[in-house]
């Protein structure tokens, strides 16, 4: 690219014989998809995807990265996404770079510190000179190109993430620093520069003491706009990596630190990742119990909100730790708002621990004590706690009123999801499907318009229960693209509902695939056991089923209890037990409400199994 004088002799000299000049454009992404298609077998579509963006379509580099990615064993878009540039890759590109001054590599040094595009005046800000004449010769190598406004980009994404690696760590890190103070300085009239700003501050805080105040400060500011546009999963890394950040901090603050920890657990809640959210939280009660500071403690015992539509861990498993914590904080804590929020996640520990008429008793108490305090925030938080755990036979009546409740106060999109989802399941446990699919309607666009993964698992449930009862055509590809929701999140219920799938698309009469025996085997939810006990005595295997069903035939009170008690009277019936009149009388005041698997799945009323 550069003018060299043969060169120019020579294109005048082919244009006299009428050579036609041919640009060659960079590849697009069905023929990058056709070349890595030469080196990895069946690429898929996001491997292409990455491939296609970080090498710019340039075949040379799409071919160095895709056998590279086959050496080592993993071609998964992740994988390529955090694959080093390739020697071969690196050698060409430095080649390039080497027959530049060192003043311009210089230059692109500072340039790749700022970014694949990059602003001529935040360049001079980090460079503290002129770069006009340096960059003028990265023009004419075609490394970079203009973008107009004195705004600049590395021509190849790769470029710029070798001449990055071949920067000292020191110099980095400065350099970092500096763009981050240019560009905090736009911030008044610009303020969507914080991303940026923050992205700064934060790698050059392992490097440059000074900074790391201010990086946690636009760590948070930056976390908290990413949050308010919808972008979640962004939010999520930003609370990571502030709070990791914090660590450098010269003195301790605690105050700033439980405040991270609660937003990195919240921020973690919203995209799905219900491990990420309680290993947060639990380190924030152990810190605020050991500086004896009960109500950040409270805090943290009592963050569990959000946008979570069920609840955080699996039924049945209680957690006497964390009801400790809660009623430690309850001896300590007067006020009335505080207490409200604690006793509403006290109900729910106590729900899934299978107390049940405690989680009652306290459920109640948190929603006298939220109404007591005025503050609808907390309302809001109890009456979403309230109708997790009013998952129960007979709880369905209470849980419509609650959700209507929540619909007159809440005040943002999350709690909007997370009250008509309550009132949708409340209203088809009660048999009035199509007054659910009016209700849960908008929750469904939301979600879409939000696009996180905290609600979209048990929405993408509700609708495949739907699909199946209502006996549509794209009831199997609802029900896989949830499953396929599912997995990428550490929501509750996979393994369960793993098998509940594979159950319900398979017809009638056939056995429970073996994997899925082999799970509800050891399984601790009463209600999975019997769904696969129900497959398994459609399909003639009656000592499975038996087995399955075992002896306790007491109805219970969790979210699947009522489904359970109707299909152990199903089985029995089919085995001709003489246990089927207890089984019986368990079902039968609750007669008029649907036997459904929580939101997930439903088997018909149980006035039909009567």
């Amino acid at each position: 690219p550069v003018r060299h004088p043969h060169l120019v002799h020579a294109m005048a000299a082919l244009a006299r014989l009428s050579a036609r000049r041919v640009p060659v454009p960079p590849l697009d992404e069905e023929s990058v998809a056709a070349l890595v298609s030469t080196v990895v077998d069946g690429p898929g579509d996001d491997l292409v995807d990455v491939l296609t963006r970080r090498t710019d379509g340039n075949p040379f580099f799409v071919l160095e990265m895709a056998r590279l990615l086959v050496a080592t064993g993993d071609t998964s878009a992740g994988a390529a996404e955090g694959l080093e540039v390739p020697d071969g890759i690196a050698d060409v590109l430095r080649l390039r770079l080497l027959r530049l001054d060192e003043s311009t590599r210089a230059t692109l040094g500072a340039a790749s510190v700022v970014g694949r595009s990059f602003d001529s005046a935040v360049l001079s800000a980090v460079l503290e000179r002129s770069p006009s004449a340096d960059l003028d010769q990265a023009l004419a190598a075609g490394l970079v190109e203009e973008q107009g406004s004195g705004r600049y980009r590395f021509v190849h994404a790769l470029t710029r993430e070798t001449t990055y690696g071949d920067l000292p760590v020191g110099r980095r890190g400065d350099w970092h620093a500096r763009a981050g103070r240019a560009l905090a300085a736009r911030l008044p009239r610009d303020p969507e520069l914080i991303g940026e700003v923050a992205e700064h501050h934060a790698l050059a805080a392992p490097y440059l003491s000074e900074t790391v105040d201010h990086a946690l400060e636009y760590g948070e500011r930056a976390a908290l706009a990413a949050e308010h546009r919808g972008a979640y999963d962004e939010a999520a890394s930003l609370w990571d990596r502030t709070l990791d950040l914090e660590r450098h901090a010269a003195r301790p603050e605690p105050a700033r630190r439980h405040r991270l920890l609660v937003a990195t657990a919240t921020a973690r809640q919203r995209i799905g990742d219900l491990h990420g959210m309680l290993r947060a939280l639990k380190i924030a009660v152990r810190e605020a119990q050991l500086a004896g500071d009960y109500t950040r403690m409270a805090e943290a015992a009592s963050a569990h909100r959000s946008s979570g539509v069920w609840h955080w861990r699996e039924i049945g498993e209680g957690d006497p730790a964390a009801v400790a914590a809660i009623q430690d904080c309850l001896l300590h804590i007067d006020d009335a708002a505080l207490r409200a929020r604690l006793y509403g996640t006290l109900g729910l520990e106590q729900y899934m621990a299978y107390d049940f008429d405690a989680s009652d008793r306290s459920g109640r108490h948190s929603l006298e004590l939220a109404r007591a305090s005025g503050d609808r925030a907390v309302l809001r938080d109890c009456l979403a706690a309230r109708e997790v755990a009013l998952f129960v036979p007979g709880g369905a009546a209470e849980r419509e009123q609650r959700a209507l409740e929540s619909l007159t106060v809440v005040d943002d999109a999350e709690y909007t999801i997370s009250a008509r989802f309550h009132l949708a399941t409340a209203l088809h446990h009660q048999g009035r499907g199509d007054e659910a699919d009016e209700a849960i309607a908008p929750a469904y666009e939301i979600a879409s318009r939000l696009r996180y993964t905290g609600s979209d698992v048990p929405l993408a449930w509700f609708r495949w229960l739907r699909a199946v009862e209502t006996g549509s055509p794209e009831a199997d590809p609802i029900g896989r693209e949830a499953l396929a929701r599912h997995r990428h999140t550490t929501v509750v219920g996979l393994p369960e509902l793993t098998g509940l799938l594979a159950i319900a698309s398979a017809p009638v009469g056939t056995p429970a695939p073996a994997d899925v025996l082999a799970e509800a085997a050891g399984h601790p939810f009463r209600p999975f056991r019997l769904v696969v006990a129900h497959a398994q005595a459609l399909s003639g295997d009656l000592p499975t089923a038996l087995r399955l069903l075992g002896d306790d035939l007491d109805l219970g009170g969790d979210y699947g209890a009522l489904a359970a008690g109707c299909l152990a009277v199903e089985v029995l019936r089919i085995a001709g037990d003489d246990r089927l009149g207890h089984a019986v009388d368990q079902i039968r005041p609750f007669a008029h409400e649907v036997a459904t698997y929580g939101s997930v799945q439903s088997f018909g009323s149980a006035a039909l199994f009567l």
